[in-house]
């Protein structure tokens, strides 16, 4: 079973690259592959500027990144690299820039895809190709949700059915339907996941744009840190940032700060009081 999730990049496409670029998520960068551009990180986020330069959106986003796991044990790495290659061809046709990695670094294997947001023979944003000219809400990731599962089928690899999902209506919300859960509930589950991947408060501040959420922090202020997903303000632009405390003690810097020690040597749970104690 794979599942499958994509997000803009509107800030910081060479760190984002760089991130999954890394030597020890992909085998020393033997589980790279790239289309029209390089395999050195620095240099294929400098060939995506020079495409983008050339488009004719306004767009704020300057790339889109999707991610395929699969179920523990289900695909080798390079069968997933197979995997990835096959999406790339049938989802991006030969007209966007992408830069592709396997990772083996936890508990299963998952595929990295960047891919720039401005089509190389037209110059029309990815969000204009595919979802502006349309009515159909989130068509484009229903298009990678249904190309997945056909993917991963050929591949003889478990689907999870969802005939219950309706038309029309993307995966994203059916799953949120289902579990009641709103735009403040993904993007604190968003949050959660550049947790787990940051080494401290600062790279987390840094990686926050690499996961689709953008990020307000000003030490000096009382409100501190605010957050939004990025998608979110692409479909309002006049939408608000949320207060790290509207979304729960959970998400307010010092928490997070202790979150983020705490998760490079295992999870361990710490209550608010002790929280408050610490930071007296």
């Amino acid at each position: 079973m794979a599942t499958t999730k994509i997000f803009p990049i509107t800030a910081t496409t060479g760190k984002a690259i760089a991130y999954i670029a890394k030597a020890e998520k992909t085998d020393n960068g033997r589980l790279i592959s790239t289309y029209m551009c390089s395999r050195d990180p620095d240099k294929a986020a400098k060939e995506f500027a020079e495409v983008t330069a050339t488009g004719t959106g306004r767009s704020t986003v300057l790339a889109q990144h999707f991610i395929m796991a699969f179920k523990p044990g289900e695909v080798t790495p390079e069968r997933a690299m197979e995997i990835g290659k096959e999406m790339c061809e049938k989802y991006l046709k030969d007209q966007y820039q992408y830069f592709l990695a396997v990772h083996t670094d936890k508990g299963h294997v998952h595929l990295h895809c960047i891919f720039n947001n401005t089509n190389l023979i037209n110059g029309l944003t990815f969000e204009t190709l595919e979802n502006r000219r349309f009515t159909e809400k989130d068509r484009s990731y229903n298009k990678l949700r249904t190309l997945a599962d056909e993917v991963c089928k050929r591949h003889h690899l478990s689907v999870v059915e969802r005939p219950e999902m309706g038309k029309g209506k993307s995966h994203w919300e059916w799953d949120m339907t289902r579990q009641g859960l709103s735009w403040k509930a993904k993007l604190k589950f968003t949050i959660d996941q550049v947790i787990k991947e940051s080494e401290d408060f600062d790279d987390f501040l840094r990686k926050c744009a690499d996961f689709g959420v953008l990020v307000e922090y000003n030490p000096a202020h009382k409100i501190d840190l605010k957050f939004m997903l990025a998608e979110q303000k692409e479909r309002n632009p006049r939408a608000k940032m949320t207060r790290a405390k509207t979304l729960g003690w959970f998400y307010e810097t010092e928490t997070i700060k202790n979150r983020i020690a705490q998760y490079q040597g295992g999870w361990i749970y710490v209550p608010r009081t002790k929280i408050k104690e610490r930071t007296i």
